[in-house]
């Protein structure tokens, strides 16, 4: 499959944790006490005995998620099949066969993929209980969601709604109560009262914003999931709107719940011996695995995995925000940020089709467990700690495609009306996974993507053969050091989580020196968590102090943004002028700061696809450009906060690019913007910084203008550009 040899630096730092730590368990190092971990510890070692079998490359890693993927198949239908019937087992099996997210999952190195066949057997267990109604069913059901949370926290909100599930069903009373929620829930008035809550919702907001206009309160008064979630304060205009749906609900089906809340604890409380026995199904795995692998290794496994999650999002808004984020993606016209819940939308789709054709379906007690299955796990994952975003939501998505599809069979649609709604969801779910496994990976969609990773990653391999550095070389991305083969700081693989556990960049920088790390390897995934707003501004600062501290080796880049750079750490070199390759043209910087980007154009063939730059001999680097068709090469040296090019090819023009410098230039004694400059022989121009000082360009060169941008033509073979800081 095409997905299985794709590379995407926004996702594969996961895969190349996952990978790199299951590798180091295969040398001996334990995850929690050698290797900082976040995760429990069942993938990890599930994935190091695949790899000591057969190999240690990411195919071989994804390998075993196809694997996994095709067993869910299988089990999905066994799932369907005792539900229901053999043709809704073929129809679930189909459904987790072709699901985007699940597709995409499934041709990754990713935790979520040790789950999947766990969750979908809880499941296909709990179903057997439902129907049958035998105790040793729902222990079978419980006993695998216990160890699906062995695998994955995310796995916890399903295990927890699926202990209540089952509570409640065999406490008959509270079942009665459940069914008559359930009614509540899942009925067409609540479409109504749902857009009577956002209406009402719309007004108050607008009064609110008219009466007292100002920043703060645009971002603490919003209307829930129609805006996004700007602050952690703006919980109160959520809570609003659920007491608003709230009250309109209560009064719409003149509920009183006060006496059956009393009623359900005293029947919990009286039954603790059920509760401690259905509790003891659901941890024994945790105590098995988790206890073994986790606690018994480390003081620090139940910090380092559970405690972390704590501080990753504000519970309640994680579901408004994630909601928030699906109604921007069509606000925006960038609908392929829903190609991962486009099967959720299907089911939408079809159940709004059933309202309009007003199609019944009785209820039952398999349709109404799945169904409080579902609103549980979805409810208690919104009110823990955490992010939400489909791909953490996969078990509770599994119960709703399990309970979707069993619904949607019980509706009395005719059987062609059946066939057509079966081709056209089949049909759509293919073309989406067409333009996964065909269109993204070329970088032509807005999601996140890296169509050049792979490139740069061999082209970096191919670097370190030819030039053998001492030293350990530390991948920020874990996958740099998985790939290339490289020796690392074990416990400092994961270096994400252990910033999210409040290590900053300069003492991790530190830790890697003090155990052997002489090189750090920085790449396009670390530049996308370059801003202050992300996880404290620690990976800006670690790229800040990188270029203004240490010593570029190697940097190449393409148009499209990837990028891939490796310092020397093993000495400090403060300096003001500094460079690097960005955006397929080399950058000069003051410090972090960006003065000018630069690139060539020979015979109107403009070299701004690619820029590679790399130590050849002391201060003296090769520096290579590349058009679509062909490539350039010359040599950049390097001295204090001068920078000359020599070797330049005959013929050849400079694109000199204003970012941080401003438009106005110093010919001779004169200054000119840039948008008057006439075509003459020059030796020397003056660039000014906005952040203060020259930049000197000198040589012999004739000078223009084009657009907003300068064009020297050299007429020798070197240019010196010089940086005078005030």
């Amino acid at each position: 499959m095409p997905l299985l040899t794709v590379m995407n630096e926004y996702w594969d730092y996961d895969e190349g944790t996952y990978l790199l730590i299951g590798k180091l368990i295969t040398q001996g190092y334990l995850p929690y006490r050698d290797i900082f971990a976040v995760h429990p510890p069942g993938y990890y070692y599930l994935l190091a005995l695949w790899m000591k079998i057969f190999g240690f490359s990411y195919i071989v890693g994804r390998s075993l998620s196809l694997f996994l993927g095709g067993i869910s198949v299988v089990i999905a239908y066994l799932l369907g099949k005792e539900v229901k019937d053999e043709k809704l087992g073929f129809v679930l099996a189909l459904i987790i066969a072709l699901d985007p997210m699940l597709l995409h999952v499934n041709t990754l190195a990713m935790i979520e993929n040790g789950f999947e066949p766990v969750i979908l057997a809880s499941l296909y267990y709990f179903a057997k209980f439902l129907k049958s109604e035998k105790d040793k069913y729902a222990n079978y059901s419980l006993l695998l969601a216990g160890f699906a949370t062995t695998i994955k926290f995310t796995a916890a909100p399903f295990a927890a709604g699926l202990f209540l599930t089952i509570l409640f069903y065999r406490l008959q009373e509270l079942w009665e109560y459940i069914n008559s929620f359930l009614s509540v829930i899942f009925n067409k008035r609540q479409v109504f009262i749902l857009l009577s809550s956002f209406t009402i919702m719309t007004i108050i907001v607008t009064l609110i914003i008219s009466l007292f206009p100002s920043d703060l309160n645009r971002k603490l008064f919003v209307v829930p999931i129609l805006h996004k979630i700007p602050l952690v304060w703006t919980v109160i205009s959520v809570a609003i709107f659920l007491l608003i749906w709230g009250f309109l609900t209560l009064y719409a089906y003149d509920i009183s719940y006060v006496q059956k809340v009393i009623r359900t604890i005293v029947l919990v409380v009286s039954n603790f011996k059920t509760v401690l026995t259905l509790a003891f199904w659901i941890l024994l795995p945790k105590l098995l695995v988790e206890g073994t692998l986790g606690i018994l290794v480390s003081p620090n496994y139940l910090s380092q995995t559970y405690g972390i999650q704590g501080s990753r999002y504000p519970p309640i808004l994680n579901f408004f925000d994630f909601l928030s984020d699906k109604m921007e993606a069509i606000k925006v016209n960038e609908p392929e940020f829903l190609l991962f819940d486009l099967l959720i939308i299907i089911i939408l789709a079809v159940l709004f089709f059933k309202f309009v054709m007003d199609k019944k379906s009785e209820q039952d007690k398999i349709l109404n467990g799945f169904a409080f299955l579902f609103v549980a796990s979805l409810g208690i994952y919104t009110i823990i700690p955490t992010i939400m975003n489909t791909r953490f939501l996969i078990p509770t998505l599994l119960t709703l495609y399990t309970l979707s599809a069993y619904y949607i069979s019980k509706l009395n649609f005719t059987r062609k009306q059946f066939v057509s709604i079966f081709i056209l969801s089949i049909l759509v779910l293919s073309l989406a996974d067409i333009s996964l496994a065909f269109v993204q990976p070329r970088g032509k969609l807005k999601l996140a993507s890296t169509p050049h990773a792979k490139e740069l990653r061999d082209s970096l391999k191919e670097y370190l053969m030819k030039v053998p550095l001492d030293g350990i070389i530390y991948g920020v991305s874990p996958m740099e050091n998985f790939y290339l083969g490289l020796d690392t700081v074990p416990y400092y693989v994961d270096n994400f989580g252990l910033i999210l556990a409040g290590m900053n960049s300069s003492e991790l920088l530190e830790r890697i020196k003090e155990n052997g790390t002489k090189y750090v390897i920085v790449n396009t995934w670390v530049y996308a968590f370059t801003s202050e707003n992300k996880l404290r501004g620690e990976y800006l600062k670690l790229v800040k102090n990188l270029r203004a501290n240490y010593s570029l080796v190697y940097g190449d880049s393409y148009d499209k943004g990837d990028v891939k750079e490796l310092y020397f750490i093993g000495k400090l070199n403060p300096q003001n002028l500094t460079f690097r390759s960005g955006w397929g043209k080399l950058e000069l910087l003051d410090g972090d700061f960006k003065l000018i980007n630069v690139y060539p154009q020979i015979d109107n063939e403009t070299f701004n696809h690619r820029c590679k730059v790399f130590l050849a001999d002391n201060d003296e680097y090769w520096l290579k450009f590349y058009s679509n068709n062909s490539e350039t090469s010359m040599k950049l040296i390097k001295r204090g906060n001068i920078v000359r090019i020599r070797d330049i090819p005959k013929d050849t023009k400079f694109i000199i690019e204003f970012e941080g410098v401003s438009k106005i230039v110093k010919v001779g004694n004169e200054m000119y913007p840039i948008e008057v400059l006439s075509k003459k022989n020059n030796k020397e121009v003056t660039l000014f910084p906005l952040k203060g000082g020259e930049l000197k360009i000198l040589g012999n060169f004739i000078i223009e203008s084009m657009d907003s941008n300068i064009v020297v033509e050299v007429k020798s073979n070197e240019i010196t550009i010089q940086f005078l800081k005030s």
